[in-house]
């Protein structure tokens, strides 16, 4: 028996962009390891690109692929930042109820909302350089045109030969 539920979910990037989501708890009782009184259960995580359109069916079905791998492959041979997985045993069965279920996917949906570089790749660092740029432009914004002139011409090597060397020397006239 397979069992797939899901949530859909968005959060704001940090460059204000909305990312839409998809959540996935599959559970499938019994298995080719698993004794058939037992049910795994893994969540699945996909996210639709910025350059994408957003289809809940098909990020249904890619998180859903997601959770049948860590399932098929198990977690020690796959990476988690995509999902987790469990098997519960015959006596804790009766932990597995709708409202539990629901319950775990609320929390993975505001877990992904509030930690989306554990399942993008490259999430973090594209953060970084987004929130570097970020204030470089302001510093910008707050200098003088003369200062913004200047640093333009040094940037395109537009200097006297006397600046660089001034400056390849280290001196400084404050």
């Amino acid at each position: 028996m397979e069992k797939v539920y899901s949530k859909v979910s968005s959060f704001v990037d940090f460059s204000g962009r909305e990312r839409q989501f998809a959540v996935v708890l599959l559970v499938i009782k019994g298995g080719d390891d698993v004794p058939s009184n037992c049910v795994r259960m893994a969540t699945g995580v996909s996210f639709c690109h910025t350059k994408d359109t957003w289809n809940k069916e098909t990020g249904i079905m890619i998180a859903t692929n997601r959770a049948r791998k860590l399932l098929t492959e198990g977690p020690g041979r796959q990476s988690l930042s995509r999902g987790s997985a469990i098997i519960t045993s015959p006596d804790l069965m009766y932990l597995i109820t709708e409202d539990s279920i629901e319950n775990v996917l609320t929390k993975t949906v505001e877990y992904v909302k509030t930690n989306p570089g554990r399942f993008i790749k490259g999430y973090d660092e594209m953060e970084k350089k987004h929130l570097e740029n970020k204030a470089v432009a302001q510093l910008w914004g707050e200098m003088t045109d003369e200062e913004r002139t200047f640093l333009t011409k040094v940037n395109k090597g537009e200097v006297s030969e006397a600046y660089k060397k001034f400056i390849s020397k280290g001196y400084n006239i404050i």
